[in-house]
């Protein structure tokens, strides 16, 4: 599927070198919350959509990454080292008060569904949700690719072997979807490029096949 051509890209941030990367939109589309080593550790930053200078929002110097949305948009949750090891954190999106703890037994990858109010997360080979208000984990699935999910508000999109499958949350039963073209590098696994569209309709991944990697769309997935 064509997307567009180079001269439709419009740069949005300019750290003039540092790694900059793990974008996303905010509720309203307004913003763009993602992750840069710039000061030297992994800090979230959000930026306007139309561009402009970026605002860091973490700034306690520990590895803070992958941000992730709240449903209403206040709160960003990333994934960060502060607590000694990797746990799941969130702050007000403003960058104003503290960062808050919202995992105490490991967590990683935050994830937001469109228009949900469940957070996922990543941690030892499992999918995790709670409520983003607070609440009582509980998992989901046994799965072992840190990165190659992303949630809907009724299942998820996951890599399994060589296939995309949609894992139901009412009949628990993966559905496939997809068959990858091969050869497929084993390094599919270790990337975090799975998005599901805002109208449950399209899931988008990253597939890399050799020395070559492109984006892949599947249309009407459900």
């Amino acid at each position: 599927m064509e997307l567009g051509s180079t001269s439709d890209a419009v740069q949005i941030t300019t750290f003039g070198g540092p790694p900059v990367g793990s974008p996303r939109w905010s509720p309203d589309g307004a913003k763009i919350a993602f992750d840069s080593r710039k000061p030297g550790v992994a800090s979230i930053y959000w930026v306007s959509a139309n561009g402009g200078a970026a605002t860091r929002i973490t700034t306690d110097g520990a590895n803070n990454h992958l941000p992730a949305w709240s449903a209403d948009g206040r709160w960003i949750f990333f994934g960060s080292d502060r607590s000694g090891r990797q746990e799941i954190w969130k702050i007000a999106a403003d960058g104003s008060g503290q960062a808050v703890q919202v995992t105490r037994d490991g967590g990683d990858a935050p994830r937001c569904a469109p228009a949900d109010t469940w957070l996922y997360w990543y941690k030892a080979n499992q999918i995790w949700r709670a409520p983003q208000s607070g609440g009582a984990p509980e998992k989901i699935m046994d799965y072992g690719s840190e990165g190659m999910w992303a949630p809907a508000r009724d299942g998820i999109a996951l890599f399994g072997g060589a296939k995309m499958y949609f894992f139901g949350f009412r009949d628990h039963k993966p559905v496939a979807l997809d068959q990858l073209p091969r050869p497929v590098s084993p390094r599919i696994n270790r990337r975090p490029s799975v998005a599901i569209s805002p109208d449950q309709k399209r899931v988008l991944y990253t597939l890399t096949s050799l020395d070559r990697a492109d984006l892949m769309l599947i249309e009407g997935f459900r």
